[in-house]
């Protein structure tokens, strides 16, 4: 049995202690774009830098926030709720050293179906949320160093539609 380390010595580097981390320690069946994620984070330091590049540098982050699912009834759709789910995160989940990973995953698995949503996602400008790379389709990385309120973000959403019952499937 070998030593394990404190970790004290890689203590704000994020990235040194990802990769001391059994995958086999952390994902079950269930996560399995968690693990990718994971992968991406590890194997691919570089692109992920890159494509913070405007907004933080990788080496000042030191802590991972991964968003997996996010699901809206069909009925409900095209009115912003996505949007402001995201906003909503970025408020409570927001401060000093976070990077954010988020997997767009569409209902539809059609051609181009992750790039749509991802697309959309990184619509809302106050999110920040960029492209990993077009290797990495639909996988998208933000650092949300402070807990933003939307000035705009009613306290309610108060939508004039009628939601129908829908189930997730994937659930």
């Amino acid at each position: 049995m070998g030593a394990r380390s404190s970790g004290k010595e890689n203590a704000g580097k994020p990235y040194e202690n990802l990769l001391r981390i059994s995958r086999s320690d952390v994902f079950d069946e269930r996560s399995h774009h968690a693990a990718i994620g994971y992968r991406i984070l590890v194997n691919h330091r570089e692109i992920v830098a890159k494509a913070l590049k405007k907004d933080a540098d990788l080496d000042e982050l030191n802590a991972v926030a991964y968003l997996e699912r996010l699901w809206v009834n069909p009925s409900l759709r095209r009115h912003g709720i996505a949007h402001r789910l995201l906003r909503e995160a970025q408020h409570v989940l927001g401060r000093p050293g976070l990077l954010v990973i988020v997997k767009a995953h569409p209902d539809d698995f059609g051609e181009g179906a992750n790039e749509k949503l991802g697309a959309y996602y990184q619509s809302d400008k106050q999110l920040r949320l960029r492209q990993v790379s077009k290797k990495h389709e639909g996988w998208l990385v933000a650092a949300w160093q402070e807990a933003v309120v939307n000035e705009k973000d009613e306290r309610f959403l108060d939508l004039d539609v009628k939601e129908t019952p829908a189930v997730d499937e994937s659930d």
